[in-house]
């Protein structure tokens, strides 16, 4: 054939060309490849160039991997829905959050302790918050649970009752409970440094003693960090890394 690559491509646009261009000179799952590069955007235009390229720009694989380069997290797909629509649904909800945001639009829902203890710290990942007390206590609310409140109820019992209480083993009898200075989740984990140095970690779900305990010497700590594994303390003179069980302390 004579036709140039540009030639080819005007006649794929005609729906009424029997041989589509990807047919002719690319394979299908070579068509996916390139067609994985574009945006969203660029596949809602193919989608309106003809029948073949329609199909190619739902191909479910194609929104599969969009999705996971988004990175979101709130999904709630089911058998019969499709990626394409999943991706919609999670872009328009992400839209609608920005838009209450910006407007100060909201739903509060109050999670309460006994009283007489101060809330110090808090922290949250996308399924858990953790609170950390004055008292040395550290408590844990399901987001699940938050989210299927009732908006009309003034009491939420099962908000008033944390779902886990993990006490400290802090128990000087000369003193009073260390404040807990910060909290944090790590994969399978909850942590909670007091003011006075004393590191402990618990094991998700479980409300028992410390799975893990350590008193820094080196006060004030200054920074904390972590990701899912790891998690980093930092004072004036020791920088320290726990990862799980082991322990690596550098000066």
């Amino acid at each position: 054939s004579n036709l140039t690559l540009l030639d080819e491509l005007i006649r794929d646009i005609d729906e009424s060309t029997d041989v589509p261009f990807f047919n002719i000179s690319l394979p299908r799952e070579i068509a996916l490849h390139i067609f994985d590069y574009l945006s969203i955007k660029d596949l809602y235009s193919c989608l309106q160039v003809c029948k073949s390229w329609h199909t190619l720009s739902c191909d479910e694989l194609l929104w599969y991997n969009l999705y996971r380069r988004l990175k979101f997290n709130n999904l709630n797909k089911t058998n019969d829905d499709s990626w394409k629509d999943q991706v919609k649904e999670v872009i328009l909800l992400n839209q609608q959050v920005t838009i209450n945001f910006k407007n100060h639009q909201c739903r509060t829902t109050k999670l309460t302790n006994r009283l007489g203890i101060v809330l110090t710290c808090a922290n949250n990942n996308q399924t858990t918050i953790v609170a950390g007390y004055s008292s040395g206590i550290v408590r844990t609310w399901s987001i699940e649970a938050v989210l299927d409140t009732e908006e009309d109820t003034e009491d939420h019992e099962q908000l008033d009752t944390p779902e886990i209480i993990y006490e400290s083993t802090d128990t000087d009898q000369d003193t009073d409970l260390s404040s807990v200075r910060s909290v944090g989740l790590l994969k399978n984990d909850i942590y909670a440094m007091h003011d006075n140095g004393l590191l402990e970690i618990w094991t998700n779900d479980i409300s028992d003693k410390p799975r893990f305990t350590q008193k820094l010497t080196s006060l004030p700590i200054k920074h904390l960090a972590n990701d899912e594994n790891i998690l980093c303390a930092a004072s004036r003179s020791k920088f320290s890394v726990w990862n799980f069980n082991e322990v690596n302390i550098f000066a």
